[in-house]
């Protein structure tokens, strides 16, 4: 390693010696610190000549200018007034005593009197001194020295005088324009003691001098003058050597050396001037064998106490072996005896035998810039760099000179993790937690699990710029800041402050400026120079401060004793004085200010207040916020509570307590409250009165509703039969039927006119039901037998919709007693359910059981794969007059069927229950129990089919019953076979015929088959006839098609809905076959002559042959391609049926239905006319015009337009030109 500026080794340690030997000073000693308080603080005037201290601990100062009242913040001032007889007659207040009731007197100049101040009233009462006790005058008069157990003070015009009544010590206090902490004046009136130790000073022309006697034993090092104290105030650097001298580094001018010596304190210096080569001292370090190593931003020094020589290492990024920045920050020797030095370029490591420095590569510290080196008890090192964070380096077990690092950083947005990449300072706790110092706060690091926690402003922390920290060896983190010095408990996180007034070089610290030496002594440098203390001799001021309320304004107006707001006196009394308050609605904006009367450091007072019943929380506040407002809160009764805490955190016992009444307005006043009852006990009787008529308005509603829709039903299952019944009468009584059409027209009449029996009987029995009347015609039967014969009438059905229909019992016979005919009647109803809910190709299972229990019971269960029923409708299905707004069928029943099936099957002692699950199916349980003696027979289980019997109807229509292609074909939508097959063989010589047994079956042939004609039913399962209609009607494919509703509603409102669907007729059951042919007729005639009118060749307007919107815009749409692509003579019917994303087939129909014309006419219908219109406009000759249609021979275009208009297109230009 290279050495420049090297000394000679005779002369420094010659100059060395001069230097110790000179500079011999007494330590410098704790002196008090005075606070001042003038007029510029509020005081009315600077000469005071008294001072006291009232019962609630506010100090009271007597001045040439009046008396004033202070807590600690502001003063309170009492004048003269000659027209005020509770004031002063004279300013000049010579005297203020207390009295053993506390009470407050003053002396001013007027002659053989005093004021003695009320409490109360804010305000002071004259006495004679006659008729004061004589030991109060004695205190005006005989005023006592200001001393307590420790201090005596006495005063001359020459300054105050301090007798340590231990020490037998003097000091002497006077003023010194240059320290700001000197007393102000040295002409003192008055010295005063309270009982918190606090000594005010009343003097001449300086105002109030405060300061407090228990000062910190902060030990206080600065430059004073030359030669006399410390080289610089500016510490940055600290350390001891092994002979005990403290060496202080400064920022301009070099470093202090001091030595404890039995005469005193010692003061060596060293700078670039006498030793080391740059006066910038940023770090000190004292290694193992006794070097001092010294850090600088211009290189690195190393003092050797043996030789007492300092030797130089200068930075050179060139030469190997060199420290490559000049400005040194950290230096630390490790457990192994290894020097470390942090740079501004870098970690570098000392090689004591070649005496050069290595560097440790960046990418394992982390950073270049670093700041802070420190070894943790598990001796890991830890490197805190500028703005990189925190690396932690451990040795490998296996290879001691190797490391592995883990990094610590701040990620944006993870409260985990370091505050800041910029750190100052580290340290390491009894528990092995690492302590960071950062400049946005402190953070602590848990090694053992790498979890970080960190410490903010609202935690506690006067400041968040942390420059130092240093831990005590017990429990406590000591923390530099800018604004003083904290002590954390690392355990509670209780924190004390201390500032200036406690004895500190001033309120700020600078980074990393700290040290703690072998006896426990800490050390700490700043701007004005450095302290030192013990931690154990820093002791708690115990002293609880009280607290008071100062200040009440009320709508921004202070309240004194009798001011008026709003015409209303608040305060009756003083507010110290004053424990409940009460504001009107108008008046319930207000603030409260506050004080804890601790005067030690009031700057340092911390406040926690909350009004209950606006807030559950404390909110915690400073000296800097005294005031808590609150504004337009609700009527109502509230606490306002407020605690206060010393510099030292020490608390109140007792929060200051005010109880707050803010009164209603008129509107909520007890007598306002008891109309606004009355006037609601009114409304509330008159809505009862109002709901209950409108419930029971609505159950009548509901009622009527409910037959309505009864008699609806009733209407329907009426006249569907009705039809099969009259209209076969019609045609049997004009004798023009065959044998073997009467024979069928009877059987359907016979079969229609039982069902109409079975519902007047069912209607007729319900009504029994109501009355009571209906008796049960009890007789021994086979139950199984029963319910077999009772199923089989639904073969055919079930036949027709492809449903598997099965009974299953576990029992072939079963003799006990039952109604046959009620019974009968229950599972018609059950069955009718089963199969009214069941798709097509759905299941329907009958399951018979016995019940082996001390009572029989059958159990018949009816069971199908329906769309099931949601719970809240199962509530309602046997209600009567309740129907499903979910049958698959969409087919309305009478709301009678399940309703009277309930009310038999309780006749017969039994029970009805429902299961089912939308989606899944149904199951209706029917618990009957066995009557008689006959035994029960019990055979295995074995599913039974039932046989189909074969029923006398009309024979199902073919899907074209003729093949004449020229008739026009009729789809017939019903799902009633009776309904379908007897308009299809009346029907049958005009149409051909194709059939569907519901609306969505119905679409799906209409859009494959395109029929001239529709007749739906309206009442139909899955699609109903007017969904029906309103697919067909806005298809483009089947948009064109009439369609004749049947329905047996004969309402406006049903009428209504079915021609707002497009339904082109409105037919009622029951209706005359002949009627609904005609009907037939009248609508496809009026189509032909539409499209005869279109087939003429002539341009008529295309709304004038559609039927509705929908053809409308077909046709145009249509007519638009063609007219797109006129000019290309290979657009054909393909190409155009592509575009419409049609079939060809159902394209051709289509045109046909609507023009009466093939495609290829009518695609040549489209191109002459508008050839016509090329020729018309004079603008185009006949070969042009013919390639503008997509001709490119005129001959085929002349000849096609002369068919299609009678004339050439030459003779048609001709008589236009005429």
């Amino acid at each position: 390693m290279s050495i420049s500026n090297t000394k000679n080794t005779t002369i420094i340690a010659f100059f060395l010696l001069l230097q110790l030997s000179v500079f011999q000073l007494e330590a410098q000693e704790n002196i008090l610190k005075f606070n001042h308080l003038t007029v510029n603080n509020g005081l009315p005037q600077n000469s005071v000549h008294a001072i006291a201290k009232d019962k609630y601990g506010f100090i009271w100062f007597g001045t040439w200018g009046g008396a004033c009242r202070y807590d600690g913040y502001s003063f309170k001032v009492f004048r003269a007034n000659d027209n005020d007889p509770t004031a002063f007659a004279d300013n000049m207040i010579e005297a203020i005593v207390t009295d053993k009731l506390k009470n407050i007197w003053i002396k001013t100049g007027e002659p053989d009197c005093l004021y003695r101040y009320s409490y109360e009233n804010e305000n002071f009462k004259r006495f004679s001194t006659k008729n004061v006790a004589p030991y109060i005058l004695n205190l005006i008069t005989k005023p006592k020295a200001a001393e307590n157990n420790k201090y005596k003070f006495t005063f001359s015009g020459s300054g105050l005088k301090q007798l340590n009544k231990i020490t037998g010590k003097e000091t002497l206090y006077q003023v010194n324009y240059n320290d700001p902490f000197s007393i102000s004046d040295s002409s003192i009136f008055m010295s005063y003691i309270d009982d918190a130790d606090n000594l005010w000073i009343g003097t001449r022309k300086g105002g109030v001098n405060q300061a407090n006697l228990n000062i910190k034993p902060f030990n206080y090092y600065h430059a004073d003058s030359p030669g006399n104290g410390l080289i610089s105030n500016e510490v940055r650097a600290i350390c001891k050597d092994k002979n005990g001298r403290m060496w202080i580094g400064s920022e301009e001018m070099g470093g202090t050396i001091i030595e404890n010596t039995s005469q005193g304190n010692k003061y060596s210096y060293f700078n670039n001037k006498t030793f080391i080569d740059n006066r910038r001292v940023r770090s000190l370090y004292c290694d193992k064998l006794g070097f001092m190593w010294i850090g600088t931003k211009g290189g690195l020094d190393k003092y050797d106490p043996h030789t007492k020589t300092f030797k130089h290492y200068a930075a050179d990024k060139q030469k190997s072996g060199s420290i490559t920045s000049p400005i040194i920050f950290s230096i630390l020797e490790d457990s192994y005896g290894i020097l470390w030095i942090g740079t501004y370029s870098g970690l570098a490591k000392y090689d004591r035998t070649n005496d050069k420095f290595v560097y440790v590569p960046q990418p394992i510290t982390g950073g270049v810039q670093i700041r802070v080196i420190m070894e943790d008890r598990q001796k890991n090192l830890w490197i805190a760099t500028e703005d990189k964070g925190l690396t932690k380096l451990t040795r490998t077990a296996d290879k001691p000179g190797e490391f592995k690092s883990v990094r610590y950083m701040h990620i944006a947005g993870k409260d985990d993790s370091l505050i800041s990449n910029r750190l100052y300072s580290l340290a390491e706790d009894n528990a092995g937690m690492i302590w960071i110092a950062t400049n946005l706060g402190l953070s602590r690091i848990n090694p053992k699990d790498n979890t970080v926690k960190n410490f903010f402003i609202k935690d506690g922390l006067p400041d968040e710029i942390i420059m130092g920290l240093l831990f005590d060896g017990k429990e406590s983190i000591w923390i530099s800041h800018k604004k003083g010095l904290t002590r954390m408990n690392t355990r509670t996180f209780e924190l004390q402050n201390f500032n200036i007034n406690d004895g500190l070089q001033s309120n700020e610290f600078n980074q990393n400026a700290c040290f703690k030496d072998g006896t426990g002594e800490m050390f700490f440098g700043g701007q004005n120079g450095l302290n030192s203390f013990f931690p154990n001799n820093i002791h708690v001021d115990k002293n609880k401060p009280q607290i008071v309320f100062t200040q009440l304004n009320v709508m921004n107006q202070e309240l004194h004793v009798g001011t008026k707001v709003n015409d209303r006196v608040i305060l009756e009394k003083s507010l110290l004085s004053t424990k409940e308050i009460i504001l009107s609605w108008w008046d319930r904006t207000f603030s409260i200010e506050f004080a804890a009367l601790h005067y030690a450091n009031p700057q340092g007072n911390k406040y926690k207040y909350k009004l209950e019943g606006i807030n559950n929380q404390w909110i915690f506040t400073d000296a800097s916020m005294r005031t808590a407002s609150y504004s337009h809160l609700p009527s109502g009764t509230y606490t306002f509570k407020v605690y206060g805490s010393n510099g030292d955190g020490v608390w109140s016992d007792k929060p200051a307590t005010l109880r707050i009444i803010i009164l209603p307005p008129w509107w909520l006043s007890w007598w306002a409250i008891a109309l606004y009852i009355a006037i609601g006990g009114f409304v509330v009787l008159f809505v009862y009165k109002y709901i209950s008529a409108r419930i029971e308005f609505s159950k009548n509603e509901a009622i009527h509703k409910s037959k309505l829709e009864f008699f609806t039903g009733i209407s329907h299952e009426f006249r569907t039969p009705l039809t099969l019944i009259i209209d076969p009468l019609e045609k049997l009584i004009s004798g023009k039927l065959d044998n073997d059409t009467v024979k069928q027209y009877h059987t359907m009449m016979h079969r229609n006119a039982k069902q109409l029996l079975l519902l007047i009987n069912q209607l007729l029995d319900f009504r029994k039901l109501e009355s009571g009347h209906l008796t049960l015609n009890m007789q021994q039967s086979d139950i199984i037998a029963f319910v077999k014969t009772a199923a089989a009438s639904f073969e055919s059905k079930a036949k027709d919709r492809e449903i598997h229909f099965l009974i299953e019992s576990t029992v072939s016979s079963l003799i006990t007693r039952f109604d046959t005919a009620k019974m009968n009647m229950v599972l018609n109803n059950l069955l009718s359910n089963a199969f009214k809910f069941t798709p097509d190709q759905g299941e329907i299972v009958i399951n018979i059981d016995i019940l082996n229990a001390e009572n029989q019971m059958v159990v018949i269960k009816v069971h199908d794969t329906g769309v099931g029923i949601s719970d809240e409708e199962q509530e309602k299905v046997f209600n009567l007059f309740y129907q499903s707004e979910h049958s698959t069928s969409q087919q309305e029943g009478s709301g009678v069927g399940l309703a009277l099936t309930k009310e038999l099957i309780q006749l017969h002692d039994g029970e009805i229950v429902l299961e089912s699950k939308v989606g899944l199916g149904t199951t209706f349980t029917v618990f009957l129990p066995v009557s008689g003696d006959q035994e029960v027979p019990k055979i295995g289980f074995s599913p039974e089919v039932l046989p189909v019997q074969e029923e006398s109807v009309l024979t199902e229509s073919a899907q074209l019953l003729d093949s004449s292609a020229e008739l026009p074909l009729l789809l017939i939508v019903d799902d009633n076979a009776d309904i379908r097959n007897y308009i299809a063989q009346n029907f049958s010589n005009e149409y051909r015929i194709i059939i569907a047994t519901n609306g969505s079956e119905g679409f799906l042939k209409a859009t494959e088959t395109i029929p001239d004609i529709v007749v739906s039913d309206v009442m139909m399962p899955v699609m109903n006839g007017f969904e029906l209609c309103r697919e067909l009607k806005s298809d483009e494919r089947t948009s064109h098609i009439p369609v004749i509703l049947l329905t047996s509603r004969q309402s406006d409102e049903s009428k209504t809905e079915g021609y707002e669907t497009g339904a082109d007729a409105y037919v009622t059951k029951p209706f005359n076959s002949n009627v609904l042919l005609a009907q037939i007729r009248n609508l496809l005639n009026q189509r032909q002559r539409l499209r005869e009118l279109f087939s003429q060749g002539s341009d008529i307007e295309i709304k004038k042959i559609a039927i509705n919107v929908t053809d409308e815009a077909f046709l145009n749409k249509v007519i638009l391609h063609i007219h797109e692509n006129l000019e290309d003579e290979e657009f054909n019917i393909n190409v155009l049926s592509e575009l419409l994303n049609m079939s060809r087939s159902q394209f051709y129909r289509k045109i046909k239905a609507l023009t009466n014309q093939s495609l290829l006419d009518f695609v040549t219908t489209i191109r002459m006319n508008k050839a016509l219109e090329y020729l018309m406009s004079g603008d185009y000759n006949i070969s042009e015009t013919a390639y503008k249609v997509g001709y490119s021979m005129s001959s085929n275009f002349t000849r096609t337009f002369t068919r299609h208009f009678g004339v050439s297109p030459s003779k048609y230009i001709e008589s236009i030109r005429k």
